[in-house]
Order: structure tokens, then sequence, then C-alpha cells
């Protein structure tokens, strides 16, 4: 691709670059396959050596590369836990916070050392006659509610003389004391502090901490331009990287490798939320161009949407699985003998689809059944549920109904398309081939296929564990059972794909 494209030509070149790397994106089938089709496909068009996918992980507050071609993706990770002072440090901005621990930025480690709970922060950056953020201060837990634009108003102009009075090598002490004093009083704030710039390390350290005693704090502002790109959302293109101060050259001197020029772009969500940085190194042949970064920008939009889709996905995806988890263990809680039943008998049925060659998505339906079979227990009365004899007729006719209501209590989830006759598989766990089970008493192609597979794993799993009735009965017993049933009550072929199964299993298993 040439270094100037054409105005008339940019436009289709971008969405030519976009259309072809789309597919491979939607292709990828997890984070490390993403980070190979993203290195290829952007390495190609803005023909760099080096092009790397850094991906946000909002628990851990780090940027990860899930894959690099050059280095163990565990060695590229820029850690943003640099504080609401630190952002406001970067960023030269104010910040009026509600609720700290909901900003991704905010560093809850000093919490933890001081025993303090930081609500609402209020930082403003100390910037000198160059535009440099000198230094921060910060306040926290205004004691009568939220700041308020009087406050920012009070902690600027604290900011401004602060600023003219300090310089980069030397602090008043005592006048940085006197003016925190005075602003903390005059916001009704809990505590504060005024932090100076450490340029030559990168970080920020404390020339007064109010509460803190002689406490004092460093916070590591040295993010590397992936970080800093992370942190602003604004996107960099460097010439000479190894004389930007931002730039960290820990990999480099690692790997060998030698970083001459950079461009990286944020990539944001739909609601602008950071998702991740591309960065790509040393364009062959020269610097990158502003029609690079302009290319990149283009390209960064539709795949922060996909990824963004991708994790959202995932998201759900483990959302649905911790909610089937629980709701099994609510039926398991009513019952300590019988707890895991649920889970025994979803591995089972498992086991038995994977024996009969479905494919992982059926096996998945036949496993969120399984989970799920026993759900209409939770309406039964536990005097039956843990009764230590025979059940009456009466008795045995409660615990049939926890079929029926299996299926009334699932058919009111909002089951995906994938998992749609989930509630009608699960309800039909008792049923058996000769029409003599429950709920509705039907007969062999009349019952779901799934749920035949779910009949022997539940009978299986029920007859090997403790009751309340009785002890567990040895797995060849169990096994014979079935096998006196197969054909009759229960599917041949799923009977014998269950022994099969169990021929697999190591002896004790």
């Amino acid at each position: 691709m040439s270094d100037q494209l054409s105005s008339s030509s940019a436009p289709l070149e971008c969405m030519r670059n976009i259309l072809e790397l789309l597919p491979e994106i939607a292709a990828a089938g997890d984070e490390r396959e993403l980070g190979r089709a993203i290195h290829r496909r952007v390495s190609d068009i803005l023909d760099a050596e080096r092009v790397t996918l850094f991906l946000f992980d909002h628990r851990l507050l780090e940027l990860r590369t899930p894959y690099h071609e050059q280095a163990n993706p565990d060695d590229l990770i820029v850690n943003l836990r640099m504080g609401l002072a630190g952002y406001t440090a970067i960023l030269k901005q104010a910040v009026m916070i509600s609720d700290a621990k909901t900003e991704y930025f905010f560093n809850g480690e000093l919490d933890a050392i001081t025993d303090f709970n930081t609500e609402r922060v209020l930082a403003v950056p100390i910037v000198d006659a160059n535009a440099m953020a000198v230094g921060v201060v910060q306040l926290l837990n205004k004691t009568t509610g939220a700041f308020d634009q009087t406050d920012l108003d009070q902690a600027e102009a604290t900011a401004i003389r602060l600023a003219e009075q300090a310089s980069q090598d030397r602090w008043d002490v005592s006048t940085v004391r006197e003016e925190l004093d005075h602003l903390i009083e005059a916001t009704r704030s809990k505590r504060g502090s005024v932090y100076r710039n450490d340029f030559e390390h990168g970080r920020l350290i404390s020339v007064y901490a109010s509460g803190l005693g002689e406490t004092n704090i460093k916070l590591n502002l040295r993010l590397g331009i992936a970080g800093t790109v992370a942190i602003s959302g604004q996107s960099l293109r460097i010439e000479d990287v190894v004389n930007d101060p931002r730039f960290d050259n820990s990999f480099d001197r690692r790997t060998g490798f030698k970083t001459r020029s950079l461009v990286a772009v944020a990539l944001k969500g739909a609601k602008g939320e950071l998702i991740g940085v591309i960065e790509a190194v040393n364009k062959r042949g020269g610097g990158f161009t502003r029609e690079d970064q302009e290319l990149l920008e283009s390209l960064a939009k539709p795949v922060a949407l996909m990824i963004e889709d991708r994790q959202l996905l995932h998201e759900q995806e483990a959302q649905f699985e911790s909610l089937l988890r629980v709701l099994a263990a609510s039926i398991d809680a009513k019952d300590t003998l019988t707890a895991g039943h649920s889970e025994g008998v979803a591995n089972y049925s498992v086991a038995i689809a994977r024996q009969l060659g479905f494919s992982d998505e059926d096996v998945d339906v036949v496993r969120v059944a399984a989970l799920l079979h026993d759900y209409g227990k939770i309406g039964v009365e536990d005097s039956v549920l843990k009764k230590p004899g025979k059940l009456d007729d009466d008795e045995y006719a409660k615990i049939q109904r926890h079929a029926s209501l299996t299926r009334g209590i699932l058919d009111k989830i909002k089951f995906s398309r994938k998992y749609r006759y989930v509630p009608k598989i699960a309800a039909a766990h008792h049923e058996t081939l000769d029409g003599s089970g429950y709920a509705d008493g039907l007969h062999d192609n009349e019952i779901p296929y799934f749920a035949k597979i779910i009949a022997v794993a539940d009978v299986f799993e029920a007859l090997t564990a403790d009751r309340h009735y009785r002890e567990a009965m040895p797995v060849a017993k169990a096994q014979s059972i079935l096998e006196q049933g197969a054909g009759i009550k229960y599917d041949s072929v799923i009977v014998s794909a269950l022994g099969k199964h169990l021929e697999t299993m190591a002896p004790g298993t």
C-alpha cells in the first residue's frame, strides 16, 4: 500500500480492508486466533514489522495481548492501576467521581493499607507554565454529599497557587500542607493529598497527605505507549519512539527488537468504553503517515464493535452458566443426601451423548436439560422427598408431580433458540418406552430422544448413590437393572452407550 493515499481512493481502500478483515475476526475461535488474524491483516495493510492487539481486562485493570508472534503474551501486560490521581495527571483533566469503586482506574490498594473507604473523589491537575502536569491535588469523601462546581473551583484555584510556588525538583512542604488543609476544610472533605509528578521515574509521589502522617505514597504512571492511549483514548503516532518519555523499552531489552516508529489506536465499544488498543510498529521503508493513522482508526471502529459483541456473548454465556448452577444447587440444597445429583446426571448424560456421536451443540443442550431435570422438586414437600421408607400412593403421586412442575417452571424462562426445547426434554425424563412413565405417559417415539438419554443417566446415578430409603448399589448391579429394562423402559442403544462409557472409566471413578 502506498504511503500516500489519494483522497478519492482512500475511502474505497479503507472499506476494502475492513471487509477483508471482518470475516477473519468473525471466524476466530478464541482470543489467540483473534489476535493472530488482526496481526496478519493489519501488518499487511500498514506494511508494519509488528502489530499487537491489547485487550482491556476490566477486572484486573490491565492491557493484555492474547497473541504475539515474537513473545510470550504474558510478557506483554500493561498495568493501568495508577489510581484516579494518576489518571488526572496523565490526562491533565480534573475529575469528580461520586463512586470511585465503579471507575476503571481506581486503585483500592491504598484503602486496604490505611483502612479507609474511598467513595467520592475530586482530583485536579497542577499544571505549570509549560502546560506540564507537575502534580495533582486530590480530595476524598466530602462529608455533606457529592463534590460540586464550587469545590472544583476552589481546588483549581489551589492548584494554580501551588503551580506558581512549586517546581519539579523542589516543593515547599509547609506551604503545601497549609494550602491543602485549608482546601479540605473549605470543601468539607475527609482527606486530601498533593502529589508531585516524578517525570524521571514515571510516578506520582505524595508531597503531603492528610491523615496519613509521614506515609509516602508512590503511584506508578509508567504505562508505555499502549497504556497512555488506553487511558487518554487518543491515538498516538510517534516517529522517534526511543526518545519519547512515554515509551517503555523493557520489551525491546528482553527480545533485542528495535522499536523505531509507532502508531497506536484505542478500541472503543458502542458506548465509548475501552475495549483495548491496536499498536503497529516500524513501518517498512519509513515512518507511519497521517493516512496510516486514519486507516488504522477506520479499522479500529468495526474491530472494536466485533470484539465487544464477542465479549458480551461470552459474558452472557457465563451468566447463563452461573444461573444454571444456582438453579441446580437450589434443588440439591433441599436435601444434603442427594446434593450433587443434578450435576451427576448431567455428567452421565453428556458422556452418553458423546458416545452416541452427537455434536458439541447437541451435547450442550442435553447437559442443560439434565442440570434442570429435577427443578420441579422445589415444589414437593421435604417430608416426601426425605422420607426414609417406602412412599404410599399419595406420596408417590406428589413425587410424580415434580416432572410437570419442572415443565411449568422452565417454560417461564426465556431460553435462547438453541435451548428452546429444554423444558420439554427435562420434563420427560421419567417417561418410558412402554408408556408406564410420567408425567404424560408418552410412548417410545413420543419421547424426546435427549430425554431418553437423561432417563438412563438419572436412573443410574440414583441407583449408585445413597438415598434415604437405601444405600448405594454397586455399579454392576445398577447396570444389570438398566439392561433388564432395555427395550422395554429404556432405549437399548442408550443403555449400551452408558456401558461403553463406564468401561472407559478408571476403577473407583
